[in-house]
């Protein structure tokens, strides 16, 4: 099987125990079937926004959630980490009980600062849903690569 077939099919596997309590669960499988830099980095990315998705639905999702998530990241798989990050922030906006765009927004912002980099923002503008087309863009005017700027500025027209 193909790498990114075979990373995409385990990160399926992990991201469905995300719904656990603890990232641990996901974690000892990780180990468990002794998963490749690739496999890690979509288990993380899938498991991340599959956990904020699946919080959202039960209760508003918060910074401490988003934190112990980027924890749990950067032990796993630090390069996906922001990555991780945008796209579990999109989730949270996503779900029953979900956390507002604006906030999301704000935690978005928050991130991509500590970061230094536009990881947060291309991948939470990009996973996001047609919510709030101007607080959008302003956030697409923070990223620093030109193409992917542009890239954004389209979707969000």
């Amino acid at each position: 099987m193909p790498e990114k077939e075979s990373a995409d099919a385990l990160a399926s596997r992990a991201a469905s125990l995300a719904y656990s309590e603890s990232y641990a669960v996901v974690t000892e499988y990780l180990d468990r079937i002794q998963a490749t830099p690739a496999e890690r980095a979509a288990s993380v990315e899938q498991s991340a926004e599959r956990k904020m998705y699946y919080l959202s639905s039960k209760r508003k999702v918060i910074r401490e959630d988003i934190d112990a998530m980027r924890e749990w990241a950067n032990a796993q798989s630090p390069e996906t980490t922001d990555q991780a990050t945008g796209k579990a922030l999109a989730a949270a906006t996503q779900s029953g009980k979900k956390l507002e765009f604006s906030e999301a927004v704000a935690l978005a912002t928050h991130y991509h600062d500590a970061a230094g980099n536009d990881e947060v923002l291309v991948s939470f503008l990009s996973a996001a849903g047609y919510t709030d087309k101007e607080q959008a863009r302003s956030l697409v005017e923070k990223i620093a690569d030109p193409e992917k700027r542009e890239k954004l500025l389209e979707k969000w027209k």
